[in-house]
């Protein structure tokens, strides 16, 4: 499994807003030097192996938010901001399109991911998204926390208030993600 290095360049986007460029290319330097084999340059269509790219996410979780794993949710919701206000979702936030936004999650996942699948419907009241065929070894909290914050945030930003309900989930050992976001 592969990851986009737009998902990198977007944790590393977060992460200037949050400690400022000096930091983070020092946390950068100590990052490479534990991880010899992480690519030295990544552009925006680099495809990453997932393993180092999941490294990343972990340190960034156990360095910035002191390995709490609830953080991985403002991942995602940052990536939602970003999305709808400045990237190439802008369109659905000025529309208000709530079921367009929850038809997004094939090709969202797909733009970022090159394993696995994702799937996001609106029916009626909530918003399913499900999220599937990810290798076992390869179940992290990253795929659940930040692809569901994803979703939350954005509708949200489209002006719903959804509450999260966790169907299935890594997080409670299921081999898939299975989130209903009830629009309230």
């Amino acid at each position: 499994m592969r990851v986009k290095g737009t998902a990198y360049h977007a944790r590393i986007n977060l992460l200037r807003g949050k400690w400022g460029s000096d930091r983070v290319d020092a946390f950068l330097r100590d990052f490479e030097k534990k991880h010899p084999g992480f690519p030295k340059a990544v552009l925006p269509t680099t495809w990453l192996p997932a393993e180092d790219f999941l490294a990343l996410i972990d340190a960034i979780v156990n360095e910035v938010y002191e390995g709490d794993t609830q953080s991985l949710w403002e991942i995602g919701e940052a990536s939602a901001a970003w999305s709808l206000r400045e990237g190439p979702y802008r369109n659905l936030l000025e529309k208000n399109d709530i079921e367009r936004f929850s038809g997004l999650g094939k090709a969202m996942y797909a733009n970022f991911f090159d394993s696995g699948e994702a799937h996001s419907e609106l029916h009626g009241s909530h918003v399913e998204v499900l999220i599937d065929g990810i290798p076992r070894a390869l179940r992290h909290l990253y795929f659940e926390y930040s692809l569901i914050g994803y979703f939350r945030r954005g509708l949200e930003l489209l002006g719903a208030t959804p509450r999260a309900e966790c169907v299935e989930g890594f997080s409670k050992g299921d081999d898939r993600v299975l989130y209903r976001l009830h629009l309230q």
